[in-house]
């Protein structure tokens, strides 16, 4: 029993390979060296300049990065990868909006997100200037991204969450 609790230990500190990066749905790494990456655990992306952190949602449906930009004290939050329905680019464009707005829920507390979205891409985004958002992810096991109306988007777990908010917090200073 011992064994098998070093082992798993072992297992989930070992460092991502240099430069890892999100490669393909599950695959974390670089082309020559990867690892398959269950849905829900939150990976560090670190280097000299650069620090993100990054999970993918249930089913590997969408991908919530968070990154430190070039002013400190301040967050980027971009969701990507989406081909679900619920935040339709076309709707939102049709109703002239220019920002998004969505719920990310973590246990019982809410925070309303007014998310840009990308003209080319199926990605959205915003910047966090106070840690709420980054502190409420070392406090529960879910986070919801919830469309203002309540539909769910996507669902991400937080194992690894904590560590991961960690690093960006030090990288970023919020």
């Amino acid at each position: 029993m011992l064994r098998l609790t070093a082992l798993v230990l072992l297992s989930a500190t070992l460092a991502a390979p240099a430069a890892a990066q999100w490669i393909a749905v599950g695959r974390w790494g670089t082309e020559q060296s990867f690892r398959f990456v269950p849905p829900g655990t939150w990976m560090v992306e670190q280097d000299s300049t650069h620090t993100s952190i990054s999970a993918e949602g249930d089913h590997h449906d969408g991908r919530l990065t968070l990154t430190c930009p070039d002013a400190a004290g301040r967050v980027h939050l971009s969701f990507s990868h989406y081909y679900g329905t619920a935040m339709s680019l076309a709707a939102v464009r049709l109703a002239g909006m220019t920002r998004v707005p969505a719920t990310l829920a973590v246990g019982d507390q809410a925070f309303v997100l007014h998310l840009d979205q990308s003209a080319d891409a199926r990605e959205w985004s915003v910047t966090l200037t106070t840690p709420e958002v980054l502190d409420a992810l070392g406090q529960g096991r879910h986070l919801e991204l919830r469309t203002m109306d309540g539909q769910r988007v996507t669902r991400f777990g937080l194992a690894r969450a904590s560590a991961a908010r960690e690093a960006l917090r030090r990288a970023c200073g919020i």
